[in-house]
């Protein structure tokens, strides 16, 4: 267990009953052998971990977005395949029941050519009042970067990861540089630094298109949506839960 804030770590490992405790990695990896290490710093901080980890021999469960750049993303990526070690993110709903369900379907051709995609990731008013969610420079971005991820990857997984032709986006900070109290506390308007709702359109070189809503505060009907729509030829798909629509 690493924090730190030492106390917080022992706190957590007492709690837990984790052995060990440390106020930085690089006390931990001079103390210890370890043959796997699980990443949830704040997102600036995760290529420096990560690469640290993955060069004293560990395995790597990293929180997700990668990185808040492409270039420490890569550097990543190359420290995993020069240290022959497994490097993987926290991008887990890729893995559950409704997508693997959805997957079976498409795999068996049910689909046809997966032609259009809709992610949803909405909150009403769901900023977090904790952390640094909402700080640019720690976190690299907002909703997209924390939940939007999620339903992104699931789609982009869905789709079989087509190579992108090109994206047009617009991002929006309206409600969350007014500050207020929402679901998740209150937050302070003049320290909030990212966009409240990002808005997106991904064209693909094979001619298919996915659009993208997120948002930490919307002035929307519901108070929370998260969801991928897919649709192909001979069928299409709400994935939460999953439902196939088609001509049969």
């Amino acid at each position: 267990m690493v924090n730190v804030n030492i106390e917080r770590a022992k706190y957590m490992a007492e709690k837990f009953n984790i052995p060990y405790y440390f106020s930085s990695y690089e006390e931990m990896f001079k103390n210890i052998e370890l043959d796997a290490v699980s990443v949830c710093t704040p997102n600036k901080f995760h290529a420096e971990v990560v690469i640290a980890a993955l060069n004293n021999g560990c395995h790597v469960l990293c929180e997700k977005p990668p990185a808040t750049s492409k270039a420490d993303a890569e550097r990543m990526t190359e420290a995993a395949k020069k240290n022959g070690k497994m490097l993987t993110y926290n991008l887990h709903f890729r893995q559950s029941e409704e997508v693997q369900a959805v997957k079976n379907f498409i795999d068996a051709g049910e689909f046809g050519e997966i032609y259009a995609a809709r992610v949803q990731v909405l909150r009403r008013r769901g900023i977090p009042g904790w952390g640094v969610f909402t700080n640019k420079e720690i976190q690299g971005g907002g909703p997209l970067i924390d939940i939007g991820v999620h339903m992104l990857d699931t789609a982009l997984y869905l789709k079989d990861y087509p190579e992108v032709d090109y994206v047009s986006a617009a991002t929006y900070d309206r409600i969350g540089k007014r500050g207020g109290l929402g679901l998740m506390g209150s937050w302070d308007p003049a320290k909030f630094t990212v966009e409240d709702s990002a808005f997106g359109f991904i064209r693909f070189k094979n001619g298919a298109s996915l659009m993208l809503e997120s948002s930490f505060a919307l002035n929307i009907k519901d108070r929370s949506l998260m969801n991928v729509n897919l649709f192909g030829e001979k069928a299409g798909a709400t994935v939460f839960p999953p439902v196939i629509y088609s001509e049969k």
